[in-house]
């Protein structure tokens, strides 16, 4: 081929690209997880990785880039205007948000299932058929967050509580006996339990009773294009060898590719 034919067709490919970029629809997702995996020291992690795996997904129709907020923050000024919010919400559940009848907010299918452990000083963690025996005990709990099985203690002064917007220094607390015992999920209690600063001084217990959730996109009712943009590309997601490999680097199944 003439050189200048090949220089005309890569033109042609770039300016196709730049077209399509342009069209995209940029909008905001929003990880309330600022600590590994989800977010690394150097921006990384899983939530940048699913941004990049929904943008491919979604490639000429919406193009998101990743804001990373403490809980309490969403649930100050996002969920206190939901009228007003536009984006998506990564990785959360429904009761994380008081939404168990599913009528809030728009949930998409289901990106992969976490559970939460209880988390002690090494060689303490009591043995927990129930949680009758965390009573009396001070618990470190993340500003904002929902505590599902844990809020009624609380609510009826069976728990103390220390909040922080930082799971680090809620793991210092905890080591330095501020605090008697955390709530965390799998994938932060993998990642952060291995750092130097914790090595050897946390140890982990299965929660008592269902600890098991599964992990969704959230966003606003009403936003019906998106919503639908979501239901197609989810399913894709789960084939997206980039992503389920990601997960499974976190010890994570992903959910089963059911393309033909």
């Amino acid at each position: 081929m003439h050189p200048i034919g090949k220089a005309l067709i890569l033109l042609s490919a770039w300016a196709a690209c730049a077209r399509a970029q342009a069209d995209e629809q940029r909008l905001a997702a929003y990880n309330t997880y600022a600590y590994p995996p989800f977010v690394e020291a150097d921006g990384s992690g899983l939530a940048q990785d699913l941004v990049d795996a929904l943008n491919r997904q979604l490639q000429g129709r919406y193009r998101f880039k990743l804001h990373n907020l403490p809980r309490i923050q969403l649930v100050r000024r996002t969920l206190a205007d939901p009228a007003g919010f536009e984006g998506v919400v990564l990785f959360l559940n429904p009761s994380f948000v008081d939404d168990a009848s599913l009528h809030r907010w728009h949930w998409s299918a289901k990106l992969f299932e976490d559970r939460n452990l209880l988390v002690f000083r090494n060689g303490e963690a009591p043995t927990l058929d129930s949680l009758k025996p965390l009573e009396g005990l001070r618990f470190g709990s993340m500003l904002g967050s929902r505590y599902p099985a844990l809020d009624a203690m609380l609510a009826e002064g069976r728990l103390k509580k220390d909040s922080s917007t930082s799971a680090t220094d809620l793991l210092r607390a905890l080591c330095n006996r501020r605090v008697d015992f955390l709530q965390m999920n799998t994938l932060s209690y993998a990642a952060m339990a291995a750092l130097p600063e914790f090595v050897g001084r946390v140890m982990a217990v299965e929660f008592p009773g269902r600890s098991q959730f599964s992990r969704h996109l959230m966003l606003r009712p009403g936003q019906h294009e998106l919503a639908k943009a979501l239901d197609e590309a989810l399913p894709r997601l789960r084939c997206d060898a980039r992503w389920s490999g990601r997960l499974r680097t976190l010890g994570i199944d992903p959910p089963a590719c059911s393309s033909p």
